[in-house]
């Protein structure tokens, strides 16, 4: 458990400095075009997400009851599932790419759940 909220931290981190960082290249991969407020917008949401890993990465490493931290993730990972699923329902089909994140999302969400429910026992 500890092993997985470890990359999942270090994930976010440095999607977020990617995304803060070199903007337009994330945008690009995203398929979004993005102005000159855009950019700045792009940077503060990417450091927020960054922020988000740091602080499960210190979670992790502070704490010995790893649950919290793994729960959070799972709440976290949900968060952008609901937000792509909300938008496939509200603005219709999405790019390949939209797909490819849900099952992402999904699977970090089921192993996620999976290693909670593995710790009850």
């Amino acid at each position: 458990m500890k092993y997985f909220n470890y990359c999942n931290s270090i994930f976010y981190v440095i999607y977020g400095l990617f995304g803060a960082f070199a903007p337009l290249s994330l945008a690009s991969v995203l398929g979004w075009k993005l102005t000159h407020l855009g950019q700045h917008e792009m940077r503060a949401y990417c450091l927020f997400i960054s922020a988000v890993g740091i602080i499960l990465f210190l979670g992790t490493q502070k704490t010995n009851d790893q649950k919290i931290v793994l729960k959070s993730i799972i709440f976290i990972t949900f968060s952008f599932l609901a937000g792509r699923i909300l938008g496939l329902v509200l603005d219709g089909p999405g790019p390949t790419l939209t797909y490819l994140e849900i099952l992402f999302e999904t699977a970090l969400i089921s192993l996620g759940l999976v290693l909670l429910k593995q710790k009850k026992k």
